[in-house]
């Protein structure tokens, strides 16, 4: 089951979260056939929104959009305090190969662009901001987004790792962000361990536990370890009131023409079909 791992270390002055996203980063693998490229793009955006999610209260949310304007196009999740993340992207058969013969994320998503991320509370918009693309690693263009955006010092680091058979073998996620009463050695002991830092995908390996004892030996205190999920909560309800937007000129049109409309959602692909008579009623109801 993959879960977020949320702690307090060094005397209580960063906060760390841990995420294991192994399951969800299948799931998405699955429901929208992703090469190599896409999957890593979007996997690592899911386990950032699950992360960025769980640090929300109540019944709040978020999406998180990025355009680089490079191949993989628009990049989408939505996540939320309750630990569901959901996520598309425009296209998913995208695959480059760096000199390195790792994935290149910065060719995918391009160097054009922005990242937006919109928070919602009782299902309004009540904060919303951007930054713009620095590096197309979506690691330190999130480290930079919480700089801008919300004034604080964070390390981010993630992992994909991709078997033979193209199934996904390790998808983590660890955020640290410095509290404002964090000391001069609190800072120092950070810069330290993280500068240049390149055993990434050595440390998420690890579980949660051994990650906390391998960086901040016993100076640290878990606060909670809870559930994540891959959930999309699309309906036909929801497709019809997006029906309803539409004009009654344009919606005249699809039950002349067309007798049918069929929708299928962007996060879950489930297929939605709507009957001549299901349009005259959200028609009528105009």
């Amino acid at each position: 089951m993959d879960k977020i791992t949320k702690a307090l270390a060094l005397n209580n002055e960063i906060k760390v979260s841990i995420a294991k996203t192994k399951e969800i980063a299948n799931q998405a693998l699955k429901l929208h056939d992703l090469w190599p490229s896409s999957i890593s793009v979007l996997a690592k955006t899911l386990t950032l929104g699950a992360i960025m999610g769980k640090m929300l209260k109540g019944h709040d949310a978020l999406t998180i959009k990025i355009n680089g304007n490079g191949p993989i196009g628009n990049i989408v999740v939505d996540a939320n305090a309750l630990g569901e993340v959901r996520g598309y992207l425009d296209n998913p058969h995208v695959n480059f190969i760096n000199n390195s013969n790792i994935l290149d994320d910065k060719t995918a998503i391009g160097l054009d662009g922005f990242i937006e991320v919109i928070k919602t509370q009782n299902l309004k918009t009540n904060f919303s901001s951007s930054v713009e693309i620095k590096t197309g690693d979506l690691a330190n263009d999130f480290t930079y987004y919480f700089f801008i955006s919300e004034q604080a010092l964070t390390i981010i680091l993630l992992n994909l790792s991709i078997t033979k058979d193209a199934s996904i073998s390790e998808s983590n996620g660890l955020l640290i962000q410095v509290l404002p009463k964090a000391s001069e050695e609190t800072l120092n002991f950070l810069e330290k361990t993280f500068e240049g830092f390149k055993d990434t995908a050595s440390l998420l390996s690890k579980t949660p536990t051994d990650i906390l004892n391998t960086l901040f030996k016993d100076d640290y205190s878990i606060l909670e370890e809870s559930s994540l999920i891959y959930n999309c909560n699309c309906s036909k309800t929801n497709f019809s009131k997006g029906l309803a937007t539409l004009s009654k000129k344009d919606l005249k049109h699809i039950i002349d023409e067309d007798e049918k409309a069929e929708i299928t959602c962007n996060y879950c692909k489930k297929v939605y079909n709507f009957s001549k008579e299901d349009l005259i009623d959200i028609l009528n109801k105009k």
